[in-house]
Protein backbone atom coordinates (compact mmCIF):
# COMPACT_ATOMS: atom_id res chain seq x y z
CA UNK A 1 0.00 0.00 0.00
CA UNK A 2 2.51 2.38 1.18
CA UNK A 3 4.54 1.74 -2.25
CA UNK A 4 1.76 1.79 -4.57
CA UNK A 5 0.40 5.23 -2.87
CA UNK A 6 3.89 6.71 -3.20
CA UNK A 7 3.90 5.87 -7.17
CA UNK A 8 0.17 6.98 -7.68
CA UNK A 9 0.79 10.06 -5.93
CA UNK A 10 4.17 11.11 -7.59
CA UNK A 11 2.92 10.33 -10.64
CA UNK A 12 -0.82 12.45 -10.38
CA UNK A 13 -0.65 14.82 -13.90
CA UNK A 14 2.83 13.43 -14.85
CA UNK A 15 1.67 9.69 -16.46
CA UNK A 16 0.11 6.60 -14.91
CA UNK A 17 0.73 3.90 -12.42
CA UNK A 18 -0.33 0.58 -14.49
CA UNK A 19 -0.84 -2.67 -12.94
CA UNK A 20 -0.33 -5.78 -15.83
CA UNK A 21 -2.37 -8.80 -15.32
CA UNK A 22 0.96 -10.61 -15.60
CA UNK A 23 4.64 -10.84 -17.75
CA UNK A 24 6.79 -13.29 -19.30
CA UNK A 25 8.66 -13.52 -16.22
CA UNK A 26 6.50 -14.19 -13.48
CA UNK A 27 3.82 -17.09 -12.65
CA UNK A 28 0.36 -16.61 -14.60
CA UNK A 29 -2.25 -15.12 -12.86
CA UNK A 30 -4.23 -18.71 -12.63
CA UNK A 31 -1.78 -20.93 -11.43
CA UNK A 32 -1.61 -23.10 -8.33
CA UNK A 33 -4.94 -23.22 -5.97
CA UNK A 34 -5.68 -19.99 -7.89
CA UNK A 35 -7.87 -21.26 -11.31
CA UNK A 36 -11.44 -20.98 -10.24
CA UNK A 37 -13.34 -18.79 -12.15
CA UNK A 38 -14.58 -16.99 -9.64
CA UNK A 39 -11.48 -16.48 -7.71
CA UNK A 40 -9.86 -14.54 -11.34
CA UNK A 41 -13.56 -12.39 -11.83
CA UNK A 42 -12.36 -11.28 -8.64
CA UNK A 43 -8.76 -10.11 -9.63
CA UNK A 44 -9.89 -8.94 -12.87
CA UNK A 45 -12.50 -6.60 -11.01
CA UNK A 46 -9.33 -5.15 -9.07
CA UNK A 47 -7.17 -4.88 -11.88
CA UNK A 48 -10.14 -3.16 -13.90
CA UNK A 49 -10.94 -0.58 -11.51
CA UNK A 50 -7.95 0.91 -10.31
CA UNK A 51 -6.31 4.23 -11.67
CA UNK A 52 -3.93 4.05 -14.40
CA UNK A 53 -3.60 2.44 -18.05
CA UNK A 54 -5.07 -1.28 -17.43
CA UNK A 55 -2.09 -4.13 -19.17
CA UNK A 56 -3.58 -7.76 -19.89
CA UNK A 57 -0.95 -10.24 -20.33
CA UNK A 58 -2.39 -12.87 -23.38
CA UNK A 59 -4.22 -15.21 -22.07
CA UNK A 60 -5.19 -14.06 -18.89
CA UNK A 61 -8.42 -12.76 -20.41
CA UNK A 62 -9.49 -16.48 -20.72
CA UNK A 63 -7.43 -17.91 -17.09
CA UNK A 64 -4.71 -19.12 -19.40
CA UNK A 65 -3.30 -21.28 -16.25
CA UNK A 66 0.06 -21.53 -15.48
CA UNK A 67 1.82 -25.11 -16.96
CA UNK A 68 4.10 -26.23 -13.88
CA UNK A 69 5.25 -29.28 -15.80
CA UNK A 70 6.51 -27.95 -19.06
CA UNK A 71 9.88 -28.45 -20.09
CA UNK A 72 12.21 -25.66 -19.68
CA UNK A 73 13.48 -23.51 -22.90
CA UNK A 74 16.36 -21.00 -23.38
CA UNK A 75 16.99 -21.45 -19.62
CA UNK A 76 13.46 -19.84 -18.49
CA UNK A 77 13.72 -22.69 -15.87
CA UNK A 78 9.70 -22.32 -14.64
CA UNK A 79 8.63 -18.72 -16.27
CA UNK A 80 8.30 -21.47 -19.13
CA UNK A 81 4.91 -22.14 -17.98
CA UNK A 82 3.97 -19.02 -18.14
CA UNK A 83 5.17 -18.57 -22.05
CA UNK A 84 3.06 -21.56 -22.98
CA UNK A 85 1.21 -20.70 -26.61
CA UNK A 86 -2.30 -19.17 -26.14
CA UNK A 87 -5.32 -21.50 -26.20
CA UNK A 88 -7.47 -20.75 -29.27
CA UNK A 89 -10.02 -23.49 -29.80
CA UNK A 90 -10.76 -27.19 -29.60
CA UNK A 91 -8.64 -28.42 -32.50
CA UNK A 92 -4.83 -29.51 -32.77
CA UNK A 93 -2.50 -27.69 -30.63
CA UNK A 94 -5.10 -25.68 -29.40
CA UNK A 95 -5.48 -23.68 -32.95
CA UNK A 96 -2.23 -22.22 -32.48
CA UNK A 97 -0.46 -23.81 -34.73
CA UNK A 98 -0.97 -27.17 -37.19
CA UNK A 99 2.73 -28.77 -36.55
CA UNK A 100 3.07 -31.70 -34.86
CA UNK A 101 2.63 -31.19 -31.11
CA UNK A 102 6.58 -32.63 -30.84
CA UNK A 103 7.44 -29.33 -33.06
CA UNK A 104 5.72 -26.68 -30.95
CA UNK A 105 8.86 -24.79 -28.87
CA UNK A 106 6.78 -24.71 -25.65
CA UNK A 107 4.32 -27.81 -25.40
CA UNK A 108 1.00 -26.96 -24.50
CA UNK A 109 -0.85 -29.62 -21.98
CA UNK A 110 -3.96 -29.99 -22.76
CA UNK A 111 -4.63 -31.17 -19.52
CA UNK A 112 -4.32 -28.29 -17.62
CA UNK A 113 -5.80 -25.69 -19.94
CA UNK A 114 -9.45 -26.64 -20.90
CA UNK A 115 -10.18 -23.08 -21.09
CA UNK A 116 -9.80 -21.73 -24.60
CA UNK A 117 -11.14 -18.77 -26.45
CA UNK A 118 -13.90 -20.60 -28.54
CA UNK A 119 -15.18 -22.28 -25.14
CA UNK A 120 -14.79 -19.10 -22.92
CA UNK A 121 -16.96 -17.24 -26.09
CA UNK A 122 -19.75 -19.84 -25.89
CA UNK A 123 -20.43 -19.49 -22.17
CA UNK A 124 -22.20 -16.25 -21.15
CA UNK A 125 -20.82 -16.60 -17.63
CA UNK A 126 -16.80 -17.11 -18.57
CA UNK A 127 -14.11 -15.19 -17.47
CA UNK A 128 -13.35 -13.48 -21.42
CA UNK A 129 -17.16 -12.21 -21.13
CA UNK A 130 -16.47 -10.99 -17.20
CA UNK A 131 -13.55 -9.25 -18.46
CA UNK A 132 -15.42 -7.24 -21.84
CA UNK A 133 -18.30 -6.46 -19.64
CA UNK A 134 -15.39 -5.15 -16.85
CA UNK A 135 -13.85 -3.26 -19.69
CA UNK A 136 -17.48 -1.53 -20.95
CA UNK A 137 -17.95 -0.66 -17.16
CA UNK A 138 -14.65 0.96 -17.22
CA UNK A 139 -15.65 3.34 -20.35
CA UNK A 140 -18.40 4.69 -19.36
CA UNK A 141 -17.51 5.50 -15.85
CA UNK A 142 -15.27 8.36 -15.45
CA UNK A 143 -15.03 7.88 -12.25
CA UNK A 144 -13.22 4.38 -12.90
CA UNK A 145 -11.22 5.47 -15.68
CA UNK A 146 -7.33 6.32 -15.84
CA UNK A 147 -7.69 9.86 -14.38
CA UNK A 148 -10.17 9.29 -11.75
CA UNK A 149 -8.92 9.60 -8.53
CA UNK A 150 -8.41 6.93 -6.01
CA UNK A 151 -8.18 6.35 -1.85
CA UNK A 152 -8.70 3.42 -0.16
CA UNK A 153 -11.46 3.29 2.71
CA UNK A 154 -11.16 0.40 4.54
CA UNK A 155 -8.02 -0.44 7.20
CA UNK A 156 -4.97 -2.24 6.73
CA UNK A 157 -5.57 -4.01 9.82
CA UNK A 158 -8.30 -5.57 7.73
CA UNK A 159 -6.80 -6.77 5.21
CA UNK A 160 -10.71 -8.13 3.41
CA UNK A 161 -12.79 -7.02 2.13
CA UNK A 162 -10.54 -3.95 0.08
CA UNK A 163 -12.91 -1.21 -0.14
CA UNK A 164 -11.45 1.92 -2.11
CA UNK A 165 -13.38 4.98 -3.97
CA UNK A 166 -13.03 6.14 -7.00
CA UNK A 167 -14.63 9.40 -8.07
CA UNK A 168 -13.97 12.19 -10.82
CA UNK A 169 -16.17 15.05 -10.62
CA UNK A 170 -19.83 14.05 -9.90
CA UNK A 171 -19.02 10.54 -10.81
CA UNK A 172 -18.31 8.25 -7.67
CA UNK A 173 -17.95 4.90 -7.12
CA UNK A 174 -17.47 2.75 -4.36
CA UNK A 175 -15.20 -0.80 -4.84
CA UNK A 176 -15.35 -3.64 -2.60
CA UNK A 177 -13.11 -6.76 -3.22
CA UNK A 178 -13.00 -9.75 -1.46
CA UNK A 179 -11.01 -12.47 -2.16
CA UNK A 180 -11.69 -14.44 0.28
CA UNK A 181 -13.47 -17.70 0.36
CA UNK A 182 -16.07 -16.71 2.94
CA UNK A 183 -18.21 -13.89 3.64
CA UNK A 184 -16.87 -10.62 5.11
CA UNK A 185 -18.17 -7.32 7.07
CA UNK A 186 -16.60 -3.81 6.75
CA UNK A 187 -17.84 -0.95 8.65
CA UNK A 188 -19.18 1.49 6.26
CA UNK A 189 -17.01 4.61 5.40
CA UNK A 190 -18.09 8.01 7.24
CA UNK A 191 -19.30 9.27 3.90
CA UNK A 192 -22.32 6.82 3.44
CA UNK A 193 -23.11 6.64 7.62
CA UNK A 194 -23.28 10.76 7.93
CA UNK A 195 -25.50 10.83 4.61
CA UNK A 196 -27.93 12.55 6.32
CA UNK A 197 -25.91 14.42 8.91
CA UNK A 198 -25.21 17.99 9.73
CA UNK A 199 -21.45 17.54 8.15
CA UNK A 200 -22.60 16.33 4.92
CA UNK A 201 -25.62 18.54 4.59
CA UNK A 202 -23.53 20.50 2.12
CA UNK A 203 -24.13 17.30 -0.05
CA UNK A 204 -26.97 15.72 0.84
CA UNK A 205 -29.66 18.64 1.92
CA UNK A 206 -32.04 17.42 4.51
CA UNK A 207 -34.55 19.68 3.91
CA UNK A 208 -37.90 18.11 2.77
CA UNK A 209 -36.70 14.77 3.40
CA UNK A 210 -36.95 12.30 6.71
CA UNK A 211 -33.61 11.97 8.14
CA UNK A 212 -33.28 7.57 8.33
CA UNK A 213 -30.61 6.78 11.26
CA UNK A 214 -27.95 4.57 9.79
CA UNK A 215 -28.77 1.10 11.02
CA UNK A 216 -26.02 -1.11 11.68
CA UNK A 217 -26.65 -4.89 11.07
CA UNK A 218 -24.06 -7.66 12.47
CA UNK A 219 -22.77 -9.72 10.20
CA UNK A 220 -24.38 -8.07 6.82
CA UNK A 221 -21.71 -7.50 4.00
CA UNK A 222 -22.07 -4.80 1.17
CA UNK A 223 -24.68 -6.46 -0.48
CA UNK A 224 -26.77 -7.67 2.33
CA UNK A 225 -27.27 -3.93 3.07
CA UNK A 226 -27.66 -3.20 -0.31
CA UNK A 227 -30.25 -5.53 -0.64
CA UNK A 228 -31.88 -3.94 2.76
CA UNK A 229 -31.68 -0.75 1.72
CA UNK A 230 -33.56 -1.57 -1.84
CA UNK A 231 -36.27 -3.35 0.00
CA UNK A 232 -36.53 -1.10 2.05
CA UNK A 233 -38.29 0.93 0.01
CA UNK A 234 -40.51 -1.66 -1.30
CA UNK A 235 -41.90 -2.03 2.37
CA UNK A 236 -42.19 1.62 3.04
CA UNK A 237 -43.76 2.98 -0.15
CA UNK A 238 -45.32 -1.19 -1.42
CA UNK A 239 -43.31 -0.35 -4.68
CA UNK A 240 -44.26 -3.96 -6.68
CA UNK A 241 -41.47 -4.12 -8.68
CA UNK A 242 -37.91 -3.44 -10.24
CA UNK A 243 -36.71 -3.00 -13.71
CA UNK A 244 -32.89 -3.86 -13.22
CA UNK A 245 -30.77 -2.75 -16.32
CA UNK A 246 -27.54 -4.76 -17.03
CA UNK A 247 -28.62 -7.57 -15.02
CA UNK A 248 -25.43 -9.42 -16.43
CA UNK A 249 -22.79 -7.32 -13.97
CA UNK A 250 -24.28 -8.62 -11.16
CA UNK A 251 -24.45 -12.67 -10.31
CA UNK A 252 -27.91 -14.14 -10.22
CA UNK A 253 -27.99 -15.17 -6.87
CA UNK A 254 -27.11 -11.69 -5.28
CA UNK A 255 -30.48 -11.10 -8.04
CA UNK A 256 -32.82 -13.76 -6.13
CA UNK A 257 -31.56 -12.85 -2.49
CA UNK A 258 -33.51 -9.50 -3.66
CA UNK A 259 -35.93 -10.57 -5.29
CA UNK A 260 -36.95 -12.95 -2.05
CA UNK A 261 -36.64 -9.90 -0.08
CA UNK A 262 -38.55 -7.46 -2.07
CA UNK A 263 -41.74 -10.35 -1.83
CA UNK A 264 -41.98 -10.36 1.65
CA UNK A 265 -41.29 -6.54 2.25
CA UNK A 266 -44.35 -5.97 -0.39
CA UNK A 267 -46.27 -8.56 1.46
CA UNK A 268 -45.73 -6.74 4.47
CA UNK A 269 -46.43 -3.68 2.78
CA UNK A 270 -49.87 -5.27 1.97
CA UNK A 271 -50.85 -6.63 5.05
CA UNK A 272 -49.89 -3.16 6.90
CA UNK A 273 -52.03 -0.49 4.56
CA UNK A 274 -54.57 -3.09 3.09
CA UNK A 275 -56.95 0.50 2.42
CA UNK A 276 -54.03 1.45 -0.01
CA UNK A 277 -53.55 -1.57 -2.08
CA UNK A 278 -54.81 -1.08 -5.51
CA UNK A 279 -54.22 -4.22 -7.04
CA UNK A 280 -53.08 -7.91 -5.45
CA UNK A 281 -53.11 -9.62 -8.49
CA UNK A 282 -49.42 -11.03 -7.41
CA UNK A 283 -45.63 -10.64 -5.36
CA UNK A 284 -43.20 -8.62 -6.19
CA UNK A 285 -42.26 -8.52 -10.18
CA UNK A 286 -39.02 -8.40 -11.53
CA UNK A 287 -38.02 -7.92 -14.97
CA UNK A 288 -34.28 -7.87 -16.37
CA UNK A 289 -32.56 -6.09 -18.82
CA UNK A 290 -29.09 -8.18 -20.67
CA UNK A 291 -28.36 -7.28 -24.08
CA UNK A 292 -29.20 -9.41 -26.91
CA UNK A 293 -31.55 -11.66 -24.51
CA UNK A 294 -34.34 -13.46 -26.71
CA UNK A 295 -37.24 -14.88 -25.57
CA UNK A 296 -35.98 -18.17 -23.52
CA UNK A 297 -36.66 -19.53 -20.23
CA UNK A 298 -33.17 -19.31 -18.86
CA UNK A 299 -31.21 -19.11 -15.42
CA UNK A 300 -32.34 -15.62 -15.13
CA UNK A 301 -35.57 -16.95 -14.33
CA UNK A 302 -34.33 -20.11 -11.76
CA UNK A 303 -31.51 -18.71 -10.31
CA UNK A 304 -31.57 -14.91 -10.61
CA UNK A 305 -35.38 -14.65 -9.76
CA UNK A 306 -36.53 -12.76 -12.50
CA UNK A 307 -40.33 -12.68 -13.48
CA UNK A 308 -39.47 -11.33 -17.59
CA UNK A 309 -36.20 -10.53 -19.59
CA UNK A 310 -36.01 -7.68 -22.30
CA UNK A 311 -36.39 -9.28 -25.41
CA UNK A 312 -34.05 -7.53 -27.69
CA UNK A 313 -35.19 -9.77 -30.98
CA UNK A 314 -38.78 -8.28 -30.76
CA UNK A 315 -38.08 -5.79 -33.35
CA UNK A 316 -36.76 -8.24 -35.28
CA UNK A 317 -39.14 -10.72 -35.66
CA UNK A 318 -41.92 -7.74 -35.94
CA UNK A 319 -40.45 -6.43 -38.84
CA UNK A 320 -39.56 -9.80 -40.12
CA UNK A 321 -43.47 -10.65 -39.92
CA UNK A 322 -44.66 -7.47 -41.66
CA UNK A 323 -42.02 -7.67 -44.45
Amino acid sequence: YDLFSFQYESSRGKGYVSMPSGNHDFTRLSAGNRTSVDQLKVAMTFFLTMPGVPFFFYGDEIGLTHQYDVKPVEGAGPRTGTRIPMFWDSSKNAGFSTADPDKIYITQNLETNRRSVESEEADPNSLLHFVRGMLKLRASSEALGNDGDWKLVSSLDQPYPMVYERWKGDDKCLVVINPSAKKVSVELPAFLQLKHSEEMSEYYPTEGYEVVKFEEKAGYTARDYIIYWLSSWVRKFGIDGFRCDTAKHVEKEAWYQLKVACVQALRDWKSENPTKVISDSGDFWMTGEHFGHIVAKDSYYTDGGFNSMINFDFRKKASEALA
